[in-house]
């Protein structure tokens, strides 16, 4: 039972992200949170700069997890500032996973109709 917010989490960013993504928000995370635990004022600007780069990441995923159920970008937006009601909506609501990116499909030799 303690795994299935571990698959959720894979399953998530296995839609949105392919590659390390996962591992360099992680590492973002990790010297964010060492930079401002040492509370010298240069180590707490990069800290913020690297904190700014994984709200960009997380932007990043939840437009493309909003564009990979069919939704615009405000609900991007929401999924991105209120993720866990927008999940909620989004699990239980009307919406249907559409299709990958069209950048995946030629990759994987598929045809690709918009």
């Amino acid at each position: 039972m303690a795994s299935i917010p571990v698959v959720s989490c894979f399953t998530e960013f296995n839609i949105c992200w392919k590659g390390g993504v996962v591992v360099l928000q992680a590492l973002f995370m990790a010297i964010a949170a060492g930079c401002a635990a040492s509370g010298e004022e240069a180590a707490m600007i990069a800290g913020a700069i690297f904190l700014g780069l994984t709200l960009i990441i997380h932007m990043q995923g939840s437009m493309r997890l909003a564009k990979a159920f069919g939704r615009g970008v405000g609900y991007g937006l929401a999924l991105t500032f209120f993720p866990r009601l927008a999940r909620i909506c989004l699990g239980l609501g009307e919406a249907r996973y559409v299709r990958r990116d069209a950048r995946e499909m030629r990759r994987a030799g598929e045809a690709f109709t918009a």
